[in-house]
């Protein structure tokens, strides 16, 4: 059996090979679509710009424009995550760490979507416990988190509605979130490669949504896990180390 210099067998390196294999796959096909994202965001920003500095529109109308503006430049900061994530390997990532609250994180990512979700008929379910704990990230990195999770559990209830619900609270030094669907489920063969990319049960899906996400909860320590029994919805579950309330000064 092949040796390392170190003397390990490769059979002992294999998770990480395959792991660095992923990301190859995903670093090749990602970069062209961020690019093309980018500079579709460049235009609709620069156009609203243009368009709300003209005095002769209503107040509404310009209020509305300055909100795209905003979106748009949050969308490109998110881009810009995207794209060094799927650059880095898992511990190689910079997160900037602060004291982020999960509730905020999860309206925000939800204010976000709201178009798709009244689309859809999706009715949100709020379910915030008073004491989840802060966790020590960047607001960023959770945010794009919410939105891989968010997005899936959003396709799965597209064709008929549902009801969203988002839960957050404490356990045993960890938060928690939870984002739970009552679509159909994942359908049996599927859910041992969920966290491959380019797994998808949609005909338009990319399949990288969960693989992200998994990559981003492993960058911060944490473990995610889905719990989708036939029929009977899917929950994705977080936990992330809380914040240390003992170093605080």
């Amino acid at each position: 059996m092949s040796k390392s210099p170190k003397g390990t067998t490769l059979t002992e390196h294999l998770p990480q090979l395959v792991q660095a294999a992923k990301w190859v796959t995903v670093g090749k096909a990602l970069p062209s679509i961020i690019h093309d994202l980018n500079n579709a965001l460049n235009t609709m920003i620069g156009f609203a710009d243009l368009w709300r500095t003209d005095t002769t529109l209503s107040d509404n109308l310009r209020a509305d424009l300055s909100e795209i503006v905003q979106a748009g430049l949050h969308a490109r900061e998110l881009l810009t995550l995207l794209r060094e994530a799927v650059k880095a390997p898992v511990n190689d990532l910079p997160l900037g760490l602060g004291k982020v609250m999960l509730p905020q994180v999860c309206d925000q990512a939800l204010g976000l979507l709201a178009t798709p979700v009244r689309r859809c008929r999706i009715q949100v379910v709020r379910d915030y416990h008073p004491q989840t704990p802060s966790v020590p990230s960047s607001r960023g990195t959770l945010l794009l988190l919410l939105l891989c999770l968010l997005h899936n559990a959003c396709e799965a209830l597209a064709d008929n509605g549902g009801t969203l619900t988002l839960r957050t609270y404490g356990a045993q030094n960890m938060a928690v979130l939870e984002v739970e669907d009552n679509g159909q489920g994942l359908p049996p063969r599927l859910q041992r490669r969920l966290f491959e990319p380019f797994t998808t049960t949609k005909p338009t899906g990319t399949g990288l949504g969960l693989f992200l996400a998994d990559h981003l909860v492993r960058q911060m320590q944490g473990q995610l896990a889905l719990d989708s029994p036939k029929g009977e919805g899917t929950k994705a579950i977080v936990r992330l180390p809380a914040e240390d309330l003992s170093q605080r000064p």
